[in-house]
């Protein structure tokens, strides 16, 4: 599940999920714990949740290896 990744990333990075209320500009903690209750982030959520702890989402070929796109701050919607 995204949010068991989300968990992971978190703590690779000495993050706690709190820390992401700013970042997906929830309102309450309730809000962000549903967020992760019901597994609901879109890719922009992932791009800023990534952004926030230094890391990036790419698109990778399985087949040639070969990293296609790369998903940063930059794509999202201004």
């Amino acid at each position: 599940m995204v949010k068991n990744k989300i968990q992971m990333m978190l703590s690779y990075k000495n993050k706690m999920q709190i820390s992401l209320m700013d970042v997906l500009k929830v309102s309450s903690k309730q809000a962000l714990n549903n967020k992760f209750s019901n597994n609901r982030f879109n890719v922009e959520d992932l791009i800023k949740i990534c952004d926030y702890l230094g890391l990036e989402i790419v698109v990778r070929d399985k087949e040639k290896q070969h990293d296609v796109v790369i998903f940063d701050k930059d794509d999202l919607k201004k």
